[in-house]
């Protein structure tokens, strides 16, 4: 919220940009971990409010929600053969994602071929949120 609120007034006197915030699958819920869960369902409502506060300025706000992605902070959980069994067995794609594969969602949301929306959230999740 830091970020947006310094950023706001170059962005909103230049009457352009994009805003891309990173929230987590775990904004819709994740059991054991209510306050991370809480966090990123706060940077979602975060994300549509100002969408709609920034908008007539030409200002755009989306949200990029990764799914389990392999990163040095889950190490352990993918590096456990039974631990990354049981995490990927509740994603369609049977698999992690890669940072990599977060970036090309991120560079869609910055460019012009996403110009026309704002207060979007982007699941890149291996489908795991489309089975519910």
């Amino acid at each position: 919220m830091t970020v947006c609120h310094t950023v706001a007034p170059h962005l909103l006197s230049r009457g352009s940009g994009s805003v891309i915030n990173v929230a987590s699958v775990a904004a819709l819920g994740a059991p054991f971990l209510a306050p991370y869960a809480a966090a990123k369902a706060g940077v979602v409502a975060l994300t549509k409010t100002l969408a709609v506060e920034w908008g007539r300025s030409g200002v755009r706000v989306n949200a990029l929600c990764p799914g389990w992605t392999a990163t040095d902070l889950n190490r352990n959980l993918w590096e456990d053969e039974a631990t990354n069994q049981a995490t990927v067995a509740s994603v369609p794609m049977r698999r992690w994602g890669t940072a990599e594969e977060m970036s090309h969602p991120a560079v869609f949301l910055a460019s012009a071929a996403s110009a026309y929306m704002t207060g979007q959230v982007l699941f890149v999740d291996g489908g795991a949120t489309a089975i519910g």
